[in-house]
């Protein structure tokens, strides 16, 4: 044998003895992936063939399970109808992995469609010991072949109730149209961090919004401003089937820079601004993603004006700038 055909042995028997770890997250308590992982290990199968990534996405009555081999670029999902008790679905979540994985162990269930409620378990077989013996169990001459006993019912001590609720990160992106003062393309750039709970989500928000200049004539000229904006802002989910409602509100903080066009002496000034803003969006949840419309109302709590000044006799034309503007836009976010 060659020294290269060496090496190649040794890195295979490397390899070889390396075992497979199978990662499991969830986007919800309700199965949590500490309540998955437990109700998987406790169906007593043999080893994964290879390390695998497990995700557990919750939509009301349905589980999203998506699994990736490392290496592969494309994922495969599996689609369940489930009941509302969470434990039931960590069940559910972990039968369906192993039967995927292919260390499902045939013993170990009876065969009822995943995610009803079986009217009866089947047991592995229990021999009664004579009644002058205290202790009551299974008797198997080898250990290894005794078949795990299951019940629909995951260990306490991961109830989804005590397992702390996931939380998730969200960058996101939107172009629409704002109105206030004239129609203009917005853009808005968000950071969303939430915690999920069964049906509904908590969490905050932090975004940037900026628009292309809107302008007034004023006198002789032309006035022009821009107004971006920074803003945090508290946000509260709501899960239906394959919608989601969205809402948030909360304070922001804008730099408003005006300049004029066509007069005599043309100036540039700014000023800072603060106000409002909520938003209300529907959500389409994908596997990694979601899309999105947002209409979003700002309201500005400073009043600002353009002024055309005529030295030396002061001013002579102005206008309020709006302090109510709306954004109506579409947008998509990746979870990070």
């Amino acid at each position: 044998m060659s020294f290269l055909g060496a090496i190649g042995v040794l890195v295979a028997l490397e390899a070889s003895n390396t075992p497979a770890v199978v990662t499991v997250e969830s986007d919800s308590s309700c199965p949590s992936a500490t309540a998955v992982r437990a109700a998987l290990d406790a169906l007593g199968g043999r080893e994964a063939p290879r390390s695998a990534a497990v995700t557990v996405r919750s939509r009301a009555d349905r589980l999203i399970i998506e699994f990736v081999w490392p290496g592969d670029a494309q994922s495969e999902t599996r689609e369940l109808s489930v009941e509302s008790d969470c434990e039931l679905r960590a069940l559910t979540a972990a039968v369906a992995v192993a039967s995927w994985l292919g260390i499902l162990p045939g013993t170990s269930l009876v065969s009822y469609p995943l995610g009803v409620p079986s009217p009866e378990i089947r047991y592995a077989k229990i021999v009664p010991l004579p009644a002058t013996t205290a202790p009551v169990g299974p008797l198997h001459s080898d250990p290894a072949s005794v078949a795990p006993l299951l019940s629909p019912k995951a260990p306490s001590s991961v109830k989804a109730g005590i397992a702390p609720k996931p939380r998730r990160s969200w960058l996101g992106i939107g172009l629409g149209g704002s109105a206030g003062g004239g129609l203009v393309p917005g853009l808005r750039v968000e950071l969303l961090r939430e915690r999920a709970g069964a049906g509904f989500a908590l969490g905050w928000m932090t975004s940037t919004l900026v628009t292309l200049p809107r302008s007034k004539t004023i006198d002789a000229g032309t006035s022009s401003w821009i107004r971006p904006a920074i803003g945090i802002a508290a946000t509260a989910t709501w899960r239906a089937n394959r919608v989601q409602l969205d809402l948030d509100l909360g304070p922001l903080v804008g730099l408003t820079v005006a300049w004029g066009r066509n007069y005599p002496t043309n100036e540039t000034d700014e000023s800072v601004t603060w106000g409002l803003t909520g938003g209300m969006r529907l959500q389409i949840p994908l596997l990694s993603s979601q899309a999105w419309v947002e209409l979003r109302v700002i309201d500005w709590l400073r009043t600002e004006q353009l002024q055309h000044e005529v030295l030396p006799t002061g001013p002579s034309g102005s206008a309020t700038l709006p302090s109510l503007e709306g954004l109506l836009s579409v947008g998509w976010s990746f979870a990070i």
